[in-house]
């Protein structure tokens, strides 16, 4: 599986936080250039935006403050978007934006989350599922790795994805793609031995590398698991997507132990076998609900396991044993 050079979440929201400060540091004062540092090399999304608005706060009329204003305008909305849902999120959001836009909504979605939180936690401590707590975990684990694929997989199952630049996707996309850790890393096709061949029409391919950790059952004990998957989307000059693959080494055989809790070898041709029919069942329910499924959608199958054909895309199931490379669904405009 490859990994390219980062163009982080700049390229893909089109605006430009980390650039060179150039002359205009020499006009501003180590206070306020610490500031913009700051709102440019931190290591995380949340010290940035602290700084950007702190900047912006501080220095409204600074070197950088139309462009401190700018990042903040755009990933303020986007960063609590992805935040709603989640306590955790919502604590960190706080802590780094007391003073923020959505502050206020923020907090409240907390209380209403922490108190569904206790109540949850005080059911459970009078029954049996207190006692089984980690069997459930562990299974929850493991229907995430099959979720978790299936929902990038509907993402990328819309036309309109593919008729407008990446940056312009909707809230569904754009905010998991472009904030969600780890961030998507862009590059250019080099030509090098053993790199990927672009499709016709695309200029440079984005990456997003997931790590679903879950357990299996092997030699009669759990064994902690892993399932690597890589989502690239292939961009052409303006930004469009051409093409989508989520794919992964092996990834049909952890969607099987995913899905039965037993380890899978890869020297099984009974395992793999069940392996490329658990992806088929992933890609058919997720493809019908996605893109349709009526009398004008096309299934074929010749060097692919699958390929689905309806509504202006295409979706094709590729076991890596037939042409060597990783399992992998990919998502196409229909030329």
């Amino acid at each position: 599986m490859k990994r390219w050079a980062s163009l982080g979440f700049a390229a893909i929201l089109g605006i430009s936080v980390i650039g060179c400060a150039g002359a205009r540091r020499f006009a501003a004062s180590p206070e306020e250039y610490a500031i913009y540092r700051s709102a440019k090399a931190s290591r995380t999304l949340e010290d940035r935006l602290a700084a950007s608005q702190k900047y912006a706060a501080q220095y409204p009329e600074g070197a950088w403050a139309d462009e401190m204003r700018a990042f903040f305008a755009k990933a303020e909305p986007l960063y609590f978007e992805g935040a709603k849902g989640s306590a955790t999120k919502l604590e960190q959001y706080l802590r780094a934006l007391p003073q923020g836009p959505n502050a206020k909504q923020a907090a409240l979605r907390l209380r209403d989350l922490r108190a569904a939180e206790k109540a949850d936690r005080t059911e459970l401590a009078g029954t049996a599922k207190a006692a089984d707590e980690s069997v459930v975990r562990e299974a929850e684990r493991r229907k995430a790795v099959g979720e978790r694929i299936q929902t990038w997989l509907a993402l990328f199952l819309d036309p309109q994805v593919f008729a407008r630049p990446l940056g312009e996707a909707k809230v569904p996309l754009i905010v998991p793609w472009s904030l969600g850790l780890p961030w998507p890393n862009c590059a250019r096709p080099d030509g090098t031995e053993g790199s990927p061949v672009p499709p016709t029409g695309a200029a440079r391919r984005c990456t997003k590398l997931l790590q679903l950790d879950y357990r299996a059952v092997e030699d009669g004990a759990p064994a902690d698991r892993q399932a690597l998957v890589e989502i690239g989307v292939w961009l052409d000059e303006a930004g469009r997507p051409v093409e989508v693959s989520i794919g992964g080494p092996d990834l049909f055989l952890r969607l099987l132990e995913a899905n039965t809790a037993r380890a899978a070898s890869a020297t099984d041709p009974e395992a793999k076998l069940q392996g490329a029919e658990q992806a088929v069942a992933l890609a058919q329910q997720t493809f019908t609900s996605s893109a349709g499924g009526d009398k004008s959608c096309k299934k074929n199958a010749d060097a692919d396991v699958l390929r689905l054909s309806c509504k202006g895309l295409t979706l094709r199931v590729l076991a890596g044993a037939l042409d060597g490379e990783d399992d992998r669904f990919v998502v196409r405009a229909a030329p």
